[in-house]
């Protein structure tokens, strides 16, 4: 009941910030020049045609014709006149309340599993309620952009494997992917730590030591002794992983289209980038005497062994100096934060370099809060690890998008939140919202080169 209130109170605010942001700006911008005119080609039964500037597969169109279609029939109007830039934003308003949805229940059962508590508590709740509300992602629900669907079918995704419904986890992974190419390693994620639950259930072994770094030591054989069983359970994820294989060799590629400008290259930093995001807009949860103490002491540790802090300081050294790369379009659109971002601080070279014992710290941070969060087993940490450093190494334009889904993951394993904690991320999400917002709708520009007005965005 308290998760159907908190999604109506978001479509409602949706609904209303939706509106303002369509009156001043009622066609297509940035890229949605690109996605509301693919849909449209759909909704008047062009199938076959394809704009090749797209990237990602097809599944936003065809999800949004679908959508359209069943209001077709309920309003008895054309589908052609209902595809329109307004209709399309306000399906994808909508799939937001659908995500606050599924943040809802992934962030109750999170806590439930590793709780004594039977059920979930208001605080779980609100937990997920106010993640829906995460900037980056938040601002796209107003937008015809795929970063909502995207993300609502990962985190559904694993919702799904978290309880065990790994036929339909395995069917929202295949749409995910669908939606943008790259969710499949977060579909190999779900099924990665679904292997790990299994494990800790019918492997004595694995399950003493998986709070313990000698996990890693036991995974493997463990994972190789117990494999039928673990086919078994987990084998609607494998047709899924290997048609994402056969379509990668097939397209020779993982992009769609416009690939001259989206080539993959290694790009280190943006481990460090996403370590000061995330450090950013979780602060709030570290505002904890264990946290504190539990930082600190991790701190301490690395002093005494000297070889580790050597280790992580030259490696994070060596991530924003020669792990760093330039996108062009980051230095040729300034409606982007990022622009600016890398202008005034990420761009020259020494000030990169006097990020590192931040980015040192934050992680230490943000390793603390997930390790009180029922001693977060290494196993799961590493899956987590690897499965973000390929998501975000590979993409070499700073684009803090590619950071919603690891971001969010993240932020749903730490420990339950402190109800003034809650309020005060509320608080910073709004007040980033507000912002954000306001600059596109009130802070236009111009392009000498062009015609139209020019509009700050994520």
């Amino acid at each position: 009941m308290i998760s159907l209130v908190f999604v109506t109170v978001s479509l409602t605010v949706n609904a209303c910030i939706l509106a303002a942001i369509h009156n001043v700006q009622p066609t297509p911008y940035m890229d949605e020049i690109f996605h509301v005119p693919q849909t449209v080609q759909y909704c008047h039964g062009n199938w076959s045609s394809w704009d090749p500037m797209i990237t990602t597969l097809p599944g936003l169109y065809i999800l949004s014709n679908g959508f359209l279609r069943i209001v077709s029939i309920f309003s008895g109007l054309p589908v052609t006149s209902l595809c329109s830039t307004a209709w399309l934003r306000a399906f994808n308003s909508l799939l937001s309340g659908a995500t606050a949805f599924v943040l809802i229940q992934l962030a109750s059962a999170l806590q439930v599993s590793t709780d004594v508590k039977p059920k979930p508590s208001f605080v779980d709740q609100l937990s997920g309620f106010v993640l829906s509300f995460f900037p980056v992602l938040y601002f796209f629900s107003f937008l015809y952009y795929t970063d909502v669907l995207s993300t609502l079918m990962v985190l559904t995704c694993y919702w799904l494997s978290c309880r065990n419904f790994h036929f339909l986890a395995a069917l929202a992974g295949a749409f995910s992917i669908c939606c943008r190419q790259t969710n499949v390693v977060w579909v190999g994620f779900a099924a990665a730590i679904s292997a790990l639950r299994i494990l800790e259930g019918k492997s004595k072994t694995f399950s003493s030591v998986s709070k313990s770094g000698k996990a890693l030591l036991y995974l493997l054989p463990e994972a190789v002794r117990h494999l039928p069983s673990l086919v078994f359970s987990l084998w609607p994820y494998i047709p899924v992983l290997l048609g994402f294989v056969a379509f990668v060799f097939y397209n020779d590629g993982i992009v769609v289209g416009d690939r001259s400008n989206h080539q993959v290259s290694i790009h280190a930093a943006q481990l460090c980038y996403f370590l000061l995001l995330s450090a950013a807009f979780a602060f709030g949860h570290f505002l904890r005497r264990d946290v504190i103490y539990g930082t600190l002491g991790s701190l301490w540790e690395m002093i005494k062994q000297p070889y580790l802090l050597i280790f992580f300081i030259s490696g994070m050294f060596a991530m924003l100096t020669k792990g760093s790369v330039v996108h062009q379009y980051l230095l040729a659109d300034n409606r982007h934060y990022t622009f600016y971002l890398w202008k005034k601080i990420l761009g020259p070279a020494v000030q990169r370099i006097s990020l590192v014992p931040l980015c040192l710290l934050c992680m230490l941070t943000l390793f603390s809060s997930l390790r009180l969060h029922h001693g977060k087993r290494p196993a799961w940490l590493l899956v987590y690890l690897l499965a973000t450093a390929a998501v975000c190494i590979p993409q070499k334009l700073l684009e803090l998008r590619y950071f919603i889904v690891p971001y969010l993951l993240l932020r749903l394993h730490m420990p339950r939140p402190r109800l003034w904690s809650l309020v005060l991320e509320l608080l910073v999400y709004c007040a980033v919202n507000a912002i954000t917002i306001y600059l596109f709708m009130y802070k236009p520009f111009q392009w000498p080169s062009e015609t139209g007005l020019q509009r700050f965005m994520w």
